[in-house]
C-alpha cells in the first residue's frame, strides 16, 4: 500500500496481523501507484523525486529508476511479464522497463 504523505510503502501480513513500513529514499517521497511483478518486486511511484522504484522484499532494498521528463506524474503501474508499464500523465508518454 502506497502512503502519500508519509512517503511510505506498506505491507500487511494476515498471519502475524502486523503491518511493516518502508520509507522510500529520497527527500520528501510521495508514494501513490504500487504494482508487484512476476518475481514480488513491488514497483511504486514516487511524485517526490519523479521516478519510479523497484523494492525487494527479501532484501527490503529499493533501487531507483528515474524519468527523462519533468513531472511524470505516474498514476498507476501496470505491466506484463517481463515489462513495467508507467504512464505517465504528466507528459501523455509511456515508459516501459523491461526486466
Amino acid at each position: 500500500m502506497s502512503e502519500w504523505n508519509s512517503g511510505q510503502l506498506s505491507a500487511y501480513d494476515p498471519a502475524k496481523k502486523t503491518w511493516r513500513a518502508f520509507r522510500l529514499p529520497g527527500n520528501g517521497p510521495r508514494t501513490y501507484a504500487v504494482y508487484v511483478d512476476a518475481q514480488d518486486h513491488v514497483w511504486v511511484s514516487d511524485f517526490g523525486d519523479n521516478a519510479v522504484l523497484r523494492f525487494d522484499p527479501g532484501t527490503e532494498r529499493f533501487e531507483r529508476f528515474g524519468f527523462p521528463r519533468e513531472a511524470a506524474s505516474v498514476r498507476q503501474i501496470h505491466g506484463r511479464r517481463g515489462e513495467v508499464w508507467l504512464p505517465e500523465s504528466g507528459t501523455d508518454h509511456l515508459t516501459v522497463i523491461r526486466t
